[in-house]
């Protein structure tokens, strides 16, 4: 889930002295791309929209070398969290900005969809 992946994220920040470690962009990016990916899946256009120019300016950077190295240590659960919300959200999701009818299935449609740009750039 979200909050489980903040805290994975945080908590490799930390050191053995309990003391937070220096600053890593490559960890900011990937919580940034974690946080996108969540946003954009229940933005509906606006999100798909978002979702391919960062897409392009992605690509556009990778291209360049400017990301080298931004998603070495991504485990398979954070990439799992990119493509694949967690149920709870779809009854969060329902509760507050939808419908009674809108399921796991409508947030998971919507997720894919806004991240399948993204996907060539990773």
């Amino acid at each position: 889930s979200l909050c489980s992946s903040f805290s994975d994220l945080n908590n490799s920040a930390r050191n053995l002295s309990g003391g937070v470690a220096p600053l890593s962009w490559q960890e900011d990016w990937k919580l940034g791309l974690l946080i996108f990916s969540w946003v954009s899946s229940i933005a509906g256009p606006d999100g798909i929209n978002a979702a391919k120019s960062l897409g392009s300016l992605l690509l556009a950077s990778g291209l360049a070398g400017s990301l080298h190295g931004a998603l070495d240590n991504a485990d398979n659960v954070y990439v799992t969290s990119l493509f694949l919300p967690a149920p709870s959200m779809a009854l969060t999701v329902a509760s507050t900005a939808r419908t009674n009818d809108w399921s796991y299935t409508d947030l998971l449609s919507d997720r894919l969809e806004a991240m399948m740009p993204i996907l060539p750039s990773l």
